[in-house]
């Protein structure tokens, strides 16, 4: 169950980012402060919470992954034009 909202949470804040990028600079920011920053608020306070303590089992990697690019998230969020998507950097 936690695993599945962490997922989801993050999938919101994904294609808010691939959307935006059909924008213009500006719009693309304010979308961002529109629809991903309650949900990166939202995802910070479910991994800060008593729903992920258990997690360890179900999901750790997944946990441990978003919480360690929770800061790289927000400034994404933040800051209009930097891609969130690191794929292209893991090949």
């Amino acid at each position: 169950m936690g695993t599945s909202v962490i997922f989801g949470l993050t999938q919101k804040v994904h294609d808010t980012e691939r959307f935006g990028q059909t924008l213009t600079l500006r719009e693309d920011v304010t979308l961002r402060r529109r629809e991903s920053c309650p949900v990166s608020e939202r995802l910070r306070n479910f991994l800060d919470g008593e729903a992920c303590q258990g997690l360890l089992s179900q999901g750790a990697l997944a946990v441990i992954d978003v919480r360690c690019h929770a800061k790289a998230i927000a400034r994404g969020v933040d800051s209009g034009p930097l891609p969130i998507d690191d794929h292209g950097t893991k090949s």
